[in-house]
């Protein structure tokens, strides 16, 4: 494997670890009463707007 496949295996591990901690994260924030809302930059203020009561 050279090094730019190992980089590319590198990166993709990194970004399921890095999706599982934010799912742990936002599960246990709602399990305390937080609403969160995960969205992207883009779609950031509807998805705030759509979940304010």
């Amino acid at each position: 494997m050279d090094n730019a496949a190992w980089r590319t295996a590198y990166e993709a591990a990194a970004g399921t670890q890095t999706q599982s901690q934010r799912l742990r994260m936002s599960d246990q924030l709602t399990r305390h009463g937080v609403h969160v809302v995960d969205a992207t930059p883009d779609t950031l203020a509807p998805a705030l707007a759509d979940a304010w009561p």
